[in-house]
């Protein structure tokens, strides 16, 4: 006996008073095509009915679509600038590394080290600054930086 077989023996014992047969609770709403039965076809039509619906919800964003890529089309070279700039950062911070060891005070003496130093530190400000000035030029959605309730983050 295959499991064909066992179906159809088990459908047979079912019969009429199939308990499963009857719709029962919210089960009419999955069966789309009111034939008293839950098939594949039930599920296409909602599924259709979904896929409007999103289209739908789809249109109602539309704006909101738009003034995110008006404001990443914004944003992209002062992205890049700021990129740019941390990298020179990076660079004006190891430098300024580079000019606190010991084999540096011992090659130029101490005032040329400390004079090299302050100018890095300088550099490294003026840099800093650049960045955050640049950072306030960045332009967001007004939902975008509202909390979501999640409770404080670090």
């Amino acid at each position: 006996m295959n499991w064909k077989d066992v179906i159809k023996e088990s459908e047979k014992e079912l019969g009429e008073d199939d308990p499963f047969e009857k719709l029962v609770g919210n089960q009419d709403r999955i069966d789309a095509d009111a034939d008293g039965k839950i098939t594949g076809n039930d599920f296409k039509i909602l599924g259709r009915k979904a896929k409007l619906k999103k289209g739908h919800d789809l249109l109602k964003r539309g704006k909101s679509f738009t003034r995110r890529k008006k404001i990443a089309e914004h944003n992209k070279p002062i992205q890049k600038l700021i990129q740019e700039l941390e990298e020179e950062y990076e660079d004006a911070h190891s430098d300024l590394i580079s000019w606190t060891t010991a084999t540096v005070r011992d090659m130029y003496g101490p005032h040329k080290q400390m004079a090299k130093i302050k100018e890095a530190e300088r550099v490294c400000t003026k840099i800093k600054d650049s960045i955050k000035e640049q950072q306030k030029k960045l332009k967001v959605l007004a939902n975008e930086n509202k909390s979501k309730g999640r409770g404080f983050t670090a």
